[in-house]
């Protein structure tokens, strides 16, 4: 596919995802995309990424039933983004930080195209492209 070509991003459930001319991507990255652009989903993995937790306390405050928490962990275990240890009878689930690298990966491929964006892993001086209000003071 060209790189210039305008192209347009169909997922199903499952984390495929298709162009508008059927060709079927399964770029890690683009699944990540897909499974965190879920308002619950992306809400679950905030949650994990403060503490570990079970089920039951994920479930809480959120606006689905502890059975579809249960369906997006499990497409997140799929993909990585978490992972899950036993203690009795609970699952604690957790962010799994490694499974974020494909995406990464992908953004700082694209990091030295964008004008004044340091090259990959010289990172040290990245404050000072951001607007002077938006700075830390020091």
């Amino acid at each position: 596919m060209d790189s210039g070509a305008l192209w347009l991003l169909i997922t199903s459930s499952n984390g495929l995802a298709f162009t508008n001319d059927g060709h079927m991507r399964t770029e890690p990255w683009m699944r990540i995309c897909d499974a965190l652009g879920d308002p619950t989903r992306r809400a679950i993995f905030e949650k994990l990424w403060r503490r570990p937790m079970p089920v039951g306390e994920l479930a809480r405050g959120l606006p689905v039933t502890r059975s579809a928490v249960s369906q997006h962990l499990k497409i997140m275990l799929d993909l990585g983004l978490v992972k899950a240890r036993t203690v009795g009878v609970r699952r604690i689930y957790s962010v799994e930080p490694s499974g974020l690298w494909p995406l990464r990966s992908w953004i700082e491929g694209h990091m030295p195209r964008a004008v004044g964006v340091p090259e990959r892993g010289s990172y040290a001086n990245v404050e000072a492209l951001l607007p002077q209000d938006e700075r830390r003071v020091a």
